[in-house]
């Protein structure tokens, strides 16, 4: 990762990304915002993920982000990124924790197309098109729709910019096998129970205390901090909070948004 200070942000290195090298690789890849190969639907990847949960979906979806992100967050954009990830991990327990406008396709497709200066670049392109993506993803499955080929886009993305592809492709194997046989979908329960960060280590175990990572995960939360969480003092009345999230399973929330 360029330079970035790990002390600015509030998610460890995964050790799977670490171990990949992409940290400290120079900055190689060819990108051309005005042609984002990695938009191109390809049903071969999002039909592998179809299986499992929306949960697992999104965190899944989250994983390929974190691959992208500390491989290409620079000082000047250090927060911002890891922040973004960061409520997207908070939203894996309820939605309404998020501080997003709506992400419809017209829109994110858009953005994709035509970024603005401050998303061009190889650095900023990719880490830019991620929140897009993630957004979308979000967004999709707010509203019951597919997810699936917006995570696969994510996927060809992080192909893009991950100079160690083997090792990517490798993790991603593991753990959309592991997803679709531990979190799989059933006809009542689509959107299944919360799916914590450390799942998607290559050494965890279907086992993993998910209700402990979240509590401490949770207690480490400074949403005044994050532009992309709601504050505590919007989120009264509203039957959550950051001091005891809710771990339930199949539980449909929407986002607060202007329509």
């Amino acid at each position: 990762m360029q330079s970035c200070s790990l002390a600015q942000v509030s998610l460890s290195v995964p050790p799977h990304i670490e171990a990949s090298g992409a940290l400290d690789a120079p900055i190689a890849h060819e990108w051309d915002e005005h042609n984002p190969t990695f938009l191109g639907w390809d049903d071969r990847i999002a039909v592998k993920f179809a299986p499992m949960t929306e949960r697992a979906m999104l965190a899944l979806a989250i994983g390929y982000a974190e691959w992208i992100t500390f491989r290409l967050a620079i000082p000047e954009d250090a927060r911002e990124p890891f922040d973004f990830l960061e409520a997207m991990w908070v939203a894996t327990v309820d939605f309404r924790y998020l501080e997003l406008p709506r992400a419809t396709t017209a829109a994110w497709r858009s953005v994709l197309y035509n970024p603005i200066e401050h998303c061009r670049g190889p650095s900023r392109g990719p880490l830019c098109a991620t929140q897009h993506l993630l957004s979308a993803t979000v967004d999709l499955i707010d509203r019951d729709q597919p997810a699936g080929p917006v995570v696969a886009c994510l996927y060809k993305l992080a192909t893009q910019v991950i100079p160690n592809v083997r090792a990517l492709q490798r993790w991603s194997k593991a753990i959309v096998a592991r997803f679709t046989e531990t979190y799989s979908a059933g006809p009542s329960d689509v959107l299944g129970m919360p799916v914590s960060r450390p799942t998607l280590e290559l050494d965890s175990t279907p086992e993993h205390d998910h209700e402990r990572w979240y509590s401490n995960f949770f207690a480490s939360l400074a949403p005044a901090r994050n532009k992309f969480l709601v504050s505590p003092e919007k989120l009264r009345g509203s039957g959550i909070d950051y001091t005891s999230p809710e771990l339930t399973q199949g539980t449909r929330w929407r986002l607060h948004r202007d329509e």
